[in-house]
């Protein structure tokens, strides 16, 4: 099966600790979270085997991390094209320049992009924060609406949700490198 739809939610690597608990009391980076990935073993994943030739990928981004992603899109086979979704937290964060308050969903297609059923898909998400890295269902569910019937594989899943393929360890165990072999050798 080759996918058409494909979400991606990276785990980025950060070089500093910002994360602040407990009143100040205790700080931790995103590594004390999840496993983070390399940039380079992100972009040695063979994402465009499991591609359709007429696909899309919606990836998450942080402002951070925002040239990295459209990279990152690009060396898996899809031409980046704009900012699907604005995830506005309501909650504000400590941040380097402003208090940090949002996500992006950047989008990028490979061929044509499936055909759409929906034309007037809202790109600003008001969700508050939840636990770290968790995002909203409401992204998703926005993605199912616009291009429903097709094939949906989401990649560093941190739950299953049906009718799609979701891969991450923190579902299976699985490295996403060996979960993509597995799905790679099914097709």
């Amino acid at each position: 099966m080759k996918y058409d739809v494909i979400v991606a939610d990276p785990p980025w690597p950060y070089e500093s600790k910002r994360m602040v608990l407990q009143n100040g009391q205790h700080t931790e980076g995103v590594s004390d979270r999840y496993d983070v990935m390399t940039m380079d073993d992100m972009l040695e994943l063979d994402v465009k085997s499991v591609a359709a030739k007429k696909s899309i990928c919606f990836m998450w981004v942080t402002g951070p991390k925002l040239k990295e992603g459209i990279e990152l899109l690009e060396s898996w086979g899809f031409k980046y094209r704009t900012i699907a979704f604005v995830w506005n937290k309501q909650v504000p964060m400590p941040g380097y320049y402003t208090m940090s308050q949002t996500e992006m969903v950047l989008v990028g297609k490979r061929g044509a992009a499936p055909k759409r059923v929906k034309f007037n898909t809202r790109q600003i998400v008001d969700v508050v924060r939840m636990k770290h890295s968790q995002k909203p269902e409401e992204v998703q569910d926005r993605i199912e609406e616009t291009y429903p019937n097709t094939n949906k594989l989401e990649l560093f899943a941190r739950r299953k949700r049906a009718g799609w393929t979701c891969l991450g360890n923190e579902i299976d165990g699985l490295d996403i490198r060996q979960a993509m072999q597995e799905i790679g050798s099914e097709q």
